[in-house]
């Protein structure tokens, strides 16, 4: 199947992304996956960061990438962006005053607005019609966002660093843990 157009633009599913036709658009997808990632993540950290404002009176940092490229201040948050490990982020704040309902409610605002987005972009995509290369970008936005809900709500450790010698805990895992730990007692 190969693609129509109507009015100079471009009607959904119709790429038969498997020819020599629709090779360009499926290396577009490819390479918008990864050029999304760190947006991706940036997204899913500022999910956590809007309840951490709510709940918390000191500073916040937002770390996107690793070390920073790009800081920035407004207000109290704390921005650090960088495109070198598009994958991690973290925000950090004070939460030794919080609940366990609040510091959970923090976890799970991250994936819940990733999660967000994965509903949201499919509906643009197949609701709105779009000029192809927007289209495949889309794609890509879409995928990356996937990832990254799926990787926050898997329990388990992910890449090592400084920190974390055995992986930093994706926000399940940190949300059991908090479970575990609040029913012991401690």
């Amino acid at each position: 199947m190969y693609s129509r157009s109507f009015n100079n633009m471009y009607i959904l599913g119709n790429i038969n992304y498997f020819s020599l036709e629709g090779l360009p658009w499926l290396l577009l997808a490819w390479f918008s996956v990864y050029t999304f990632r760190s947006l991706a993540t940036f997204i899913h950290e500022m999910g956590h960061l809007i309840p951490a404002l709510l709940f918390t009176q000191g500073p916040i940092l937002i770390n996107v990438g690793g070390e920073p490229y790009f800081k920035s201040k407004i207000g109290r948050c704390e921005f650090n962006i960088s495109f070198y490990s598009p994958l991690a982020g973290y925000v950090s704040f004070n939460d030794q005053e919080l609940t366990l309902l609040k510091k959970v409610s923090i976890l799970l605002a991250g994936p819940v607005l990733s999660l967000l987005i994965v509903f949201i972009t499919p509906v643009i995509i197949f609701r709105c019609a779009l000029y192809t290369w927007i289209e495949v970008l889309l794609v890509g936005f879409f995928c990356s966002n996937l990832i990254c809900f799926l990787r926050s709500i898997l329990p388990l450790n992910l890449r090592d660093n400084k920190s974390f010698s055995k992986g930093v805990p994706s926000d399940s895992l940190q949300i059991i843990n908090l479970l575990k730990s609040n029913s012991d007692g401690k």
